[in-house]
């Protein structure tokens, strides 16, 4: 796919093709923008989500674009140069570059496009469901404003901020990350009458 609504659709249908209630959708990054959009459809099962990283527009500069396709390894060059908080050892940034150099161009290129068309900014509001968000003091990727402007607008948001942390602060900050997730649903199934979150 190359539109956030596109992924959102498909995990929509995915949902209602299960048996499924109280539905907590979490996303990391464009993820966080799945999610949000998931939010937006107002799915009866929905009742919680969990924003890692993201925000409410995904702007990906035009030369970052060119390169997905035209120079991949310049591509996934900057962002694995750019998705780590400064105190992260070399050898953990060079594994990520080897998984990210195992996507194939045209799927990177297509996701950085669904990127930066995705703005939902005017209608955050919108999400009904209460949502978790987490964000990173060095996130160069999806800037700490980003989440704060999220937890400005969706109603029945918190915000969690990691210090330090870049975009990638479910590795950088597992402990952190699972306890905050780990709270917020313990939170949402004890407001939950039915107990199956």
């Amino acid at each position: 796919y190359d539109t956030v609504t596109a992924y959102a659709g498909s995990i929509a249908d995915f949902l209602t093709s299960l048996p499924l209630n109280n539905v907590v959708v979490a996303g990391h990054s464009m993820g966080g923008a799945i999610a949000q959009e998931l939010g937006l459809r107002h799915l009866p099962q929905l009742v919680g989500l969990i924003l890692i990283g993201s925000g409410a527009r995904l702007p990906v500069s035009p030369a970052i674009l060119d390169q997905a396709l035209h120079d991949f390894d310049a591509a996934t060059a900057f962002v694995a140069q750019h998705e780590w908080a400064a105190h992260i050892p070399t050898a953990m940034r060079q594994l990520a570059l080897e998984r990210l150099r195992q996507t194939a161009p045209a799927v990177l290129h297509a996701d950085f496009v669904a990127c930066n068309t995705f703005d939902v900014r005017s209608k955050l509001a919108e999400i009904n469901v209460p949502t978790l968000i987490i964000g990173g003091t060095e996130d160069k990727m999806t800037p700490l404003k980003f989440s704060q402007f999220m937890a400005k607008h969706i109603h029945d948001a918190q915000l969690i901020t990691l210090s330090p942390a870049g975009h990638m602060m479910t590795l950088e900050q597992p402990t952190a990350v699972a306890t905050a997730v780990q709270t917020f649903l313990a939170n949402l199934q004890g407001n939950s009458h039915d107990g199956d979150t």
